[in-house]
């Protein structure tokens, strides 16, 4: 059986430095550990994730778990704030977890900024 790569944008296995806001307007700075133009993967102790996820992953439309990733280029000090929504949990450990989350409704010029920050 052959495996199907079914990504529509390059990841890059690449820690960024983002601040993510919830709906309230908490901030938690977190890095990535990979990243792409669709998406990106973080790791957590399990007291972030309690506070990023205090219902768990949601399904419906309505519930969906959205925050904002603020991403900052240390090099042109341009900010990319960008919809992010998380889509699973992983347990790597007894209190190590990895949320994935995709991207919302990117534009191109959010697109493009974030392309610069992987170029950097």
């Amino acid at each position: 059986m052959s495996s199907i790569e079914r990504r529509a944008y390059l990841r890059y296995n690449v820690s960024v430095a983002l601040t993510l806001v919830d709906q309230h307007g908490s901030r938690f700075d977190v890095s990535t550990k990979d990243i792409s133009l669709g998406g990106m993967r973080i790791e957590c102790e399990s007291a972030l994730l309690a506070k990023l996820l205090p219902n768990g992953i949601q399904t419906a439309p309505g519930d969906l778990v959205i925050m904002t990733a603020e991403f900052k280029n240390p090099k042109t000090l341009e900010t990319v704030s960008i919809l992010s929504h998380a889509l699973a949990v992983l347990r790597l450990a007894e209190s190590q977890f990895s949320i994935r989350f995709t991207f919302v409704d990117v534009d191109e010029v959010q697109q493009d900024k974030l392309q610069r920050l992987l170029n950097k």
